[in-house]
């Protein structure tokens, strides 16, 4: 895909089958959209490499297999089992605890960008059709979460990380799908901050955790991508706390202490294994006069400063109302 034209083409007409599948009223025109936008995408993930083709060809049979389910599940749409079929199959879509092991594999031979579409952009339709189900899953939240925190902890390719780390946030997005602006503004932070640690490594290019300590960045960008990491595990006061306060404060509200207490154990999970990521980095600059650091990359620091100050923006006006 050298061609700017050609990914340009295929990268509207996959936005217009999302636009397609959420703005339609009917369900064959929602399955219409969603195929759109899967024959799109696949165009993207190719590259001259064994493991993207490798990738394509298993997000192509798992997305098959899904909107299967799905027509399945409009056809027996006089069942009250075919909502369960229809849920089950969005959640293959998204890559959801038990059925996360085609994203992980899939992750590795995948660009940056298309890593990024495929963990944001792509899980739009499937939301959508979860939140016109209108059901709550505590089960397969909980599972994500306990999935997505603990798996983690072994890995060493960044791809893998932000993988388990995007199925660890899907247990947070399946709690909110009864609540549309809830899960779209969770689903908006999420994004940023996913694309500017994205940003961030591939500007490094770093894809594993020993290319951390070796790499020859200045510190200022280690600082940035160690604020940039505090933000996605969810740290205060950073825009990924945010995020989690939102559903927690609704599930306490709706007084479900389990979920909530699952949420928040398995947080320090996750921010172990992000602190992780830049903690040798920085060891090997520990003798650094810090002060000294010159701030030439602006945009970097824009970056950071974004995702450190736009948390307590949004409580301050979230007080006020």
């Amino acid at each position: 895909m050298n061609t700017n034209s050609t990914k340009m083409t295929f990268m509207n007409t996959m936005m217009i089958g999302i636009m397609v599948s959420t703005c339609s009223n009917s369900w064959m025109m929602i399955w219409a959209g969603l195929e759109i936008s899967l024959m799109s995408f696949i165009p993207l993930m190719e590259k001259e490499s064994v493991l993207s083709t490798e990738s394509s060809i298993k997000y192509f049979i798992i997305q098959s297999v899904s909107s299967s389910m799905m027509i399945l599940g409009l056809i027996m749409s006089m069942k009250t089992t075919s909502w369960l079929l229809i849920s089950y199959s969005m959640m293959i879509k998204m890559g959801t605890s038990p059925f996360h092991m085609w994203m992980i594999s899939v992750s590795e031979g995948l660009t940056y960008m298309n890593l990024f579409i495929m963990l944001t952009i792509t899980k739009i339709p499937p939301m959508m059709i979860m939140n016109y189900n209108m059901t709550d899953n505590p089960m397969m939240s909980m599972l994500s979460l306990i999935i997505g925190s603990m798996m983690g902890l072994n890995q060493t390719s960044t791809r893998k990380i932000l993988a388990y780390s995007s199925i660890y946030n899907m247990g947070f997005m399946l709690m909110l799908t009864k609540s549309t602006p809830n899960w779209m503004t969770f689903l908006l932070i999420y994004s940023m901050m996913l694309s500017m640690t994205m940003v961030m490594l591939k500007t490094m290019s770093i894809s594993y955790l020993n290319q951390m300590s070796i790499n020859n960045q200045k510190t200022l960008s280690k600082m940035n991508m160690w604020i940039l990491m505090m933000s996605m595990s969810g740290l205060p006061p950073s825009v990924g706390f945010f995020n989690k306060l939102l559903v927690i404060e609704m599930l306490i509200q709706k007084n479900q202490l389990l979920i909530s207490a699952t949420m928040i154990m398995t947080s320090l999970i996750v921010s172990f294994y992000y602190t992780r990521m830049m903690f040798s980095s920085f060891m090997f600059q520990s003798m650094t006069m810090k002060w000294q650091t010159k701030m030439n990359n602006k945009m970097l620091i824009s970056m950071s400063m974004s995702s450190m100050l736009i948390s307590p923006t949004i409580m301050t006006i979230k007080s006020m109302s």
